[in-house]
């Protein structure tokens, strides 16, 4: 049957708001989509296109897509955006390095540990099952009482002093941007315990980080808004206040351009990061107590990526290092992570990212989000992680022509952080509520998502999540 006529307000225009507006009109409603950017669309998704050489590109926000992101694929497909094989691009048979304590930790060492800690990781992933508000056995609690640092003190033979342990700590901390103390160590249980290949494990589960959009994510954002009838998306709306009135509607109070405004909708989809979230006026919201305190406690982890570029790639093929190199590390440094994120774009120049999460991350104070190699700030940050990375790519400094960008979205107004983490005791009181409908306000968004916290496809299946919600109300 035809949808009701309805007022759909979408706030957000990042991937989550925009894929809810386009299941919305693809099922006949016409929503309108409030995005407090001036400027652009795509939210946490967007692409440095202009400052490197020969056409190279890079990621300020989300870059990989995992073979399991289907919703992600599938819009790539819609739109003709092609992927490439961003896991398969490095050499044959290439592998993460690891350098911990000093030394390099060869691949093989990493395999034979962790042999060791499996069976108890297997148990621990069973006896939790996946923990909820709702759902949560006294196996899954005490788990998620349990902070992430305090289970490799556990679990791990030798614990922080072993290079497995500090090569999960420093894992867990860049993938989700906080320190292993403050996270729950489901956040490990429940991605390092499934494992296709135990034997040869992978750092982070079933993610396997194999996509990337030819030429740049943002595209996608871009193609999804483009398709939406003129004014449909409405640039420099930032919403202050969400009143739920008598009638089942709900006022939305906005500042555009230093005028206040309202708009009164039937129905109203929230996908704004988690921060923006906290930060609204949600007083007469009608949000019951468990959402409540959920924004309360819930957490936003802090992310940097520092992408410099190379006159050649020091990094590639075989080196000082044990087996074969992509460019891919973790290390105990302070510069935690690294990889080649051009690796499938030609050139012989080459961009190096290097990624900080936690503290790290958070200690990072540029004057903007997304300055570049004109900020003395970034030059003398580059030319300190490169001091770094030579440790263990020894010449890759010498080959740096210089081009930097670093991305800190804890200092971008519109996201004031990188992507929702758990933190310890999380789970077991609100996880998976995270996007419960309040009343006709809808919930979307990375921050939403149990399995896919923190992802570009996060933020895709939970926009249509909600979508579907409002069009289910309207039939």
């Amino acid at each position: 049957p035809p949808l009701k006529p309805a007022r759909v307000a979408v706030v957000g225009a990042g991937i989550a708001g925009l894929t809810a507006a386009l299941t919305l009109r693809d099922a006949g409603a016409t929503p309108i989509v409030y995005e407090a950017n001036p400027s652009r669309v795509g939210g946490r998704m967007y692409t440095q296109r202009s400052i490197w050489l020969n056409g190279q590109t890079s990621e300020i926000g989300g870059e990989l897509i995992d073979v399991e992101h289907k919703k992600m694929l599938e819009l790539c497909r819609r739109f003709g955006l092609p992927t490439i094989d961003f896991a398969g691009a490095g050499p044959n048979g290439a592998e993460e390095i690891l350098h911990f304590g000093g030394a390099y930790y060869p691949r093989s060492q990493a395999d034979a540990d962790f042999k060791v800690i499996y069976q108890q990781l297997h148990a621990d992933l069973q006896a939790a099952g996946e923990v909820t508000w709702d759902d949560a056995t006294p196996a899954g609690i005490a788990l998620d009482d349990l902070s992430l640092h305090d289970w490799i003190d556990s679990r791990v033979p030798g614990g922080h002093s072993s290079p497995l342990g500090r090569f999960l700590d420093v894992a867990y901390n860049v993938e989700y941007g906080a320190e292993t103390r403050d996270q729950s160590s489901l956040a490990l249980v429940l991605l390092l315990g499934y494992q296709p290949n135990p034997g040869h494990f992978n750092v982070w589960g079933l993610s396997d980080e194999r996509y990337h959009i030819v030429g740049g994510n943002d595209q996608l954002p871009d193609a999804i808004a483009a398709t939406l009838p003129a004014g449909s998306v409405q640039m420099g709306w930032k919403l202050l206040a969400v009143r739920a009135n008598s009638d089942g509607t709900q006022t939305l109070t906005f500042d555009n351009g230093g005028t206040t405004r309202t708009v009164v909708a039937d129905h109203t989809i929230l996908t704004v990061p988690l921060p923006i979230l906290q930060g609204l006026d949600l007083s007469r919201a009608g949000f019951d107590a468990r959402m409540t305190n959920l924004l309360r406690d819930a957490r936003m982890g802090h992310v940097t990526k520092l992408n410099m570029q190379f006159a050649t790639r020091p990094w590639l093929g075989t080196g000082p290092w044990p087996g074969v190199s992509a460019g891919d590390c973790f290390t105990d440094q302070p510069w935690q992570q690294c990889w080649d994120t051009t690796k499938g774009q030609p050139g012989t120049t080459g961009v190096l990212i290097q990624y900080g999460g936690g503290d790290a991350a958070r200690s990072l104070d540029p004057a903007t989000a997304f300055p570049t190699n004109a900020d003395p700030y970034v030059r003398a940050l580059a030319a300190s992680v490169l001091t770094g990375v030579d440790t263990v790519f020894p010449g890759t400094k010498a080959q740096w022509n210089g081009r930097a960008q670093l991305s800190a979205w804890h200092r971008n107004p519109y996201s004031l952080g990188a992507y929702s983490y758990w933190p310890v005791g999380y789970l077991h009181r609100y996880a998976g509520y995270e996007g419960v409908a309040q009343g006709r306000v809808h919930l979307a968004g990375e921050h939403t998502s149990y399995d896919f916290q923190g992802f570009m496809n996060g933020g895709a299946t939970e926009g249509e999540r909600a979508a579907k919600e409002v069009i289910a109300a309207l039939r």
